[in-house]
């Protein structure tokens, strides 16, 4: 969009007038489409498909990694192949993407028959669009409005679209059962109605109860609730914009009319993304101390893995949403070199992800360029994997396979600055500029007095522990909250509850409202009242244990959400991201910043919703 004195949109493209030009492409190659692209965010990146006016043909692209969103790579040509008659004519495909759980989807639609295919990517599986069978053949949009609607809500797909008659239709794909639903109408009659709407609300769903729809559906997800809005073009309401909103009732799951929640401001299809300050520690003052700053993080579990998984984002893709904390566990290799795992199993299969590796990244990411100094930082926490009793008796071995590491790191060419930040103290934000920050994991070396070891030592880290401290040998205090385990068979909405109210509590702390309880193992806690330069590390991850039952609560479900049975029916249960973000809503009125420490989180982008990292650095200004 142009920029402009009255709107805070930004013009991207490259050009003056901000049109967007592929990276294979010169300034007259600036292009014509009938339809709207599709827009979705997927694992970090933004994705685009349209239809170029000049040849007919359907592309897509993609943001770089290296230009963290801010270039798209060369457009590819979108396969549709024949499996959709008539899209090679003139405006022929009208395309809706949307990102479900870390896959994208595209939802293909004839502008000449309203006939649809679907496709998916799968970056873990292949990368190339796969066309996927099952999208019943009565699918098919009108011809006075093809434009379909796409959004992922509750590990579903949903497509909206306007039917030949005039009917609003959806139909559902169920991720796990690779099944779609049958095409039902969307009826102003549930059998249990979600709270009732006002009167102008239910007059016009009333009103358009009997199915002429105009223009293009809008699906969104607003507060947790998924929304559905198209303009009616009945007789004595048309223009009117109707709202309806799919909630669970004590018959199921329904639609229900609803208020417009877009104030009649809607007319067409709607979609946002949450995407962090690249730069934001810029923002901090170059004095402050950096624990006084609240810091996100994420493990680094991009593991093809399910269970051991807990995210989907490379490394530069973290950085540039706005995680400043990262939470490595490494093994050193025969090699002597250091590799990323998790739980035993390795990071990056099937070539493996190397410490060095992770490093260039977060280097590339914060070091000083020639157009700016640099401003950000990253805590690098770093935990032995390895839990034999090999490791514990010599604890020397992996000590200095991480001290070599760090010893072989060179010095910036722009300026010669070190890039480690090794003291065992707590730093100004201005000292360590562009500089990862050791927060040490594993055993000190025994040879090594305590206040000389490098990196700020955590090694009295007590596993699986919601509220404890750990004073360093330099004194530096340190607050934690890392209840993780839930071995205990219990509700899934019971466990998330219990792990928010300890993320919670640890926040409440942080920032002063909340005093521990006295603990007498626990000396630590009741010495003067936390200071600035005391650290606070609160984790927003959890798990149920699968040794215990055979079965395994899903990371991704404790921190994104999933149905209350785990096997994809009944209620839907908000995850910890929801909880964490909607928990930070009601913090927003409150005068002045809020510290909250570091507080760690399992997939930071997801529900696609979410604007929790967002959030949480707002919380610094």
């Amino acid at each position: 969009m142009q920029s402009s004195t009255s709107s805070p949109w930004i013009a991207q493209g490259p050009t003056e007038e901000g049109f967007l030009l592929l990276a294979d492409q010169g300034k007259d190659a600036v292009r014509a489409t009938k339809a709207p692209p599709a827009l979705a965010v997927h694992r970090g990146q933004l994705w685009t498909v349209w239809e170029d006016d000049a040849d007919n043909a359907l592309y897509y692209a993609a943001t770089t990694p290296d230009s963290h969103g801010q270039e798209f790579g060369p457009r590819l040509t979108f396969p549709l192949d024949d499996f959709l008659p008539g899209a090679a004519s003139p405006g022929g495909a009208i395309p809706a993407l949307a990102n479900l759980n870390g896959v994208l989807h595209a939802v293909i639609v004839s502008a000449h028959t309203g006939a649809m295919v679907h496709y998916l990517y799968d970056a873990d599986e292949a990368t190339a669009w796969v066309r996927q069978e099952g999208l019943p053949a009565d699918c098919i949009a009108g011809a006075k409005t093809r434009d379909p609607a796409l959004v992922a809500f509750h590990n579903k797909l949903f497509l909206a679209y306007v039917d030949a008659d005039g009917h609003l239709a959806h139909a559902v794909f169920d991720m796990h059962s690779a099944a779609w639903s049958a095409p039902s109408h969307v009826s102003p009659t549930g059998s249990a109605p979600a709270p009732a709407p006002s009167e102008e609300a239910a007059a016009a769903v009333a009103t358009a109860s009997h199915a002429v729809f105009q223009g293009a559906p809008a699906l969104f997800v607003l507060n947790g609730a998924l929304h559905l809005l198209c303009q009616s073009a009945g007789r004595d309401s048309a223009g009117d914009m109707v709202g309806f909103r799919y909630d669970y009732t004590e018959t199921g799951w329904a639609w229900s009319p609803t208020d417009d929640v877009s104030e009649g401001k809607a007319a067409k299809g709607v979609s946002a993304a949450s995407y962090g300050r690249s730069a934001w520690l810029g923002f901090v003052e170059h004095d402050s101390v950096f624990v006084a700053a609240h810091v996100d993080g994420a493990a680094c579990a991009r593991s093809n893995v399910p269970f051991v998984r807990t995210q989907y984002l490379s490394i530069a893709q973290q950085l540039a949403l706005g995680i400043r904390f990262l939470d490595l566990r490494l093994r050193a290799h025969a090699d002597g070199r250091l590799y990323c795992y998790h739980g035993g199993m390795p990071i990056g299969l099937p070539h493996g992800l190397s410490f060095d590796d992770v490093m260039q990244q977060v280097f590339a990411f914060i070091g000083p360029r020639k157009d700016r100094p640099a401003t950000e930082t990253v805590l690098v926490s770093i935990n032995n994997d390895d839990k034999s009793q090999a490791q514990k008796d010599n604890p020397h071995v992996f000590y200095q396979a991480v001290q070599d590491a760090i010893a072989r790191t060179p010095v910036y060419e722009l300026g010669g600055e070190q890039r480690w930040h090794t003291a065992p103290v707590t730093a100004r934000l201005g000292e360590v500029r562009g500089k990862a920050v050791l927060l040490r994991r594993y055993d000190g070396d025994p040879a090594v007095e305590p206040t000389e070891r490098i990196g700020l030592d955590l090694a009295q880290w007590l596993d699986d522990n919601p509220d404890f401290t750990i004073t360093t040998p330099t004194g530096v205090r340190v607050h934690l909250q890392d209840k993780w385990k839930y071995a205990t068979r219990c509700e899934l909405n019971d466990l998330v509850a219990s792990k928010q109210d300890h993320v919670r509590k640890m926040m409440a702390r942080a920032a002063g409202s909340e005093r521990p309880e006295t603990d007498d193992d626990n000396d630590n806690d009741n010495d003067d009242v936390d200071s600035d330069q005391t650290w606070f590390i609160n984790f927003c991850s959890a798990v149920g244990d699968p040794v215990e039952h055979g079965e395994v609560a899903e990371a991704k479900w404790i921190a994104v959400g999933a149905h209350s049975d785990l096997h994809f029916f009944g209620k839907w249960v908000e995850g910890m991201n929801v909880r964490t973000r909607d928990y930070l809503r009601t913090l927003a009125g409150a005068k002045g910043k809020k510290r909250l420490g570091v507080v760690n989180l399992d997939y930071p982008e997801l529900p696609e919703d979410s604007d929790l990292v967002a959030r949480l650095i707002e919380s610094n200004f």
